[in-house]
């Protein structure tokens, strides 16, 4: 089923290459991140074009799953929804475990976490600067965060709470944060300062 999954992301154009480069780059164009939405967004049709053309629930499994990632909503009646998609999906694995199993982990992508995640970004950090994302979690959930920085050591990370009270930082080793918020849920902002000698791209990913 790998190798399968591999020839699909390669018949529709996704790169296998890694989150993080070796050297820091140019901050990139304001609607950069907009367009990776889109780029994924063209990809989950041409999955489901597929999918439904040659009856295979993996194509239309892999569809729904980068839906659920972007935050792609339809109508409710929409073929191209998750839901619907991963429905078409179902019927097409009949009896195959290891095909329901991914089904059902796409559908419990959306039970947990961040109310809109879970969710993969790419920031740049220029020298000195600091990025503020807003993340709203799920109450009485685990949430976590991570980053990678290609194994550089000189970014900074604090998670506040609504009230402003610091929940986790990491500074150098520190790769990761985790916590549980409280049940009502709660939005947090992370902060991310660069406090090395030069810009650094890293990505951001939160469930």
């Amino acid at each position: 089923m790998i190798l399968r999954l591999v020839a699909l992301l390669m018949l529709f154009g996704l790169g296998l290459a890694p989150l993080a480069q070796a050297g820091p780059r140019p901050a990139p164009r304001a609607d950069a991140a907009l367009e990776a939405v889109f780029a994924e967004q063209r990809l989950a049709l041409a999955l489901i074009r597929h999918g439904d053309a040659a009856a295979d629930p993996l194509a239309l499994i892999m569809a729904a799953r980068i839906q659920q990632r972007i935050g792609t909503r339809t109508a409710t009646d929409s073929p191209l929804g998750v839901a619907a998609v991963l429905e078409r999906a179902t019927r097409l694995a009949g009896t195959r475990q290891d095909l329901l199993g991914l089904i059902g982990d796409v559908r419990a992508e959306g039970m947990r976490g961040a109310v809109i995640g879970p969710r993969l970004e790419r920031y740049f950090a220029p020298v000195d600067g600091l990025q503020q994302v807003l993340v709203r979690f799920v109450g009485g959930v685990p949430a976590k965060v991570e980053w990678d920085n290609a194994g550089r050591e000189f970014l900074e990370v604090e998670i506040l709470d609504a009230r402003g009270q610091t929940v986790c930082k990491r500074r150098g080793q520190g790769r990761d944060c985790f916590w549980i918020p409280p049940a009502e849920g709660e939005s947090y902002e992370i902060r991310i300062r660069n406090a090395g000698p030069s810009g650094a791209e890293f990505s951001l990913f939160h469930n």
